[in-house]
Formats: structure tokens, C-alpha cells, sequence
């Protein structure tokens, strides 16, 4: 693990107005399993953890998934979708939560170049770049926080796996 890249991943994420929780594949599966931390969608492939709901009228409270990687640069979670219910997921969850593995930090963007060519390739994919909740502001500048996206972003950062 370099420690380097989870600082300052979690400096600009912070920024951004995420809400960061470093923790441990051992306290990650507690925290998961947890009664209280109830998601209507799950997609966490590292972790063997799905809950694929069909949520109706384009609304879902909470979903948690796992990011392909994530750019200490600026704070961006890069996550590649195919299914259309992970599609609508991370757009019209209000509370998105992102499991991200340390071993997927890179510095800049120009690092995962090959793999975003590679998910174009087909004309067909589906990549968001989500580096916060959703910001806007209208013509008077009144800021709106969830108009075209999560309202929360809360990203779990797993250290040691």
C-alpha cells in the first residue's frame, strides 16, 4: 500500500465534500454485514456482495458499490457500469456509497489510460467520473446539492487487501 496515494486521495476527496473512512477488509465486512446498514443495491465484486433490487420510478435511498479505480489527483472515483440498474444506481441514488481498494489508486488519469481506451472500445460503455454529490446553482447562484446525481457520496477506502 502506498500511503502517499490514500493521503492524498483522502485530501482532495475530502475536499470534494465526501465523507472518507479508511478501515480494513476485516472491519469493512462488519461495518457491511451490519443490520443497520441496510442497502437496496449492493455491487462489491471483490467482496462477493450483491443485492441488485429493481427500484421503481428511478428512486433508491442507498446503494454501496465498488469503484475500478480512483485518482489521488483530484479525488475521482472511476466506476464502469454495463447492467442498466447499475447505470440508473449511480445516478439516482441519494446516498452513494463507494468501496474503493487501495491496490486501484493511481496518480493522475493519464495512469488508467489503457484500461478507459480498452471500456471504449466497443462503443457501448458506460464510465462515471464522480469526484462528489451532485452540485448546481441556478441563475442567482443558489447552490442545489443532488439535482443530477447523489446527494451523499461516502467512500469507504480499504487499506490492506
Amino acid at each position: 500500500m502506498n500511503t502517499k496515494l490514500v493521503e492524498r486521495f483522502l485530501k482532495y476527496s475530502h475536499i470534494a465534500g465526501n465523507i472518507n473512512k479508511e478501515m480494513n477488509d476485516k472491519d469493512f465486512l462488519l461495518f457491511l454485514n451490519n443490520p443497520d446498514n441496510s442497502f437496496e443495491y449492493k455491487n462489491i465484486p471483490t467482496f462477493n456482495t450483491y443485492k441488485k433490487d429493481i427500484f421503481e420510478n428511478n428512486k433508491i435511498d442507498k446503494s454501496i458499490v465498488e469503484a475500478n479505480y480512483a485518482v489521488t489527483e483530484t479525488g475521482t472515483v472511476i466506476i464502469t457500469a454495463t447492467e442498466e440498474n447499475f447505470r440508473k444506481t449511480i445516478c439516482f441514488t441519494k446516498e452513494l456509497n463507494i468501496v474503493i481498494l487501495s491496490s486501484t489508486l493511481v496518480e493522475s488519469l493519464e495512469d488508467i489510460a489503457p484500461f478507459l481506451e480498452k471500456e471504449t472500445s466497443d462503443g457501448n460503455s458506460y464510465i462515471s467520473f464522480i469526484t462528489g454529490a451532485s452540485r448546481t446553482a441556478d441563475i442567482e447562484n443558489e447552490l442545489v446539492i443532488g439535482v443530477h446525481g447523489p446527494e451523499i457520496v461516502k467512500i469507504y477506502l480499504i487499506t490492506n487487501r
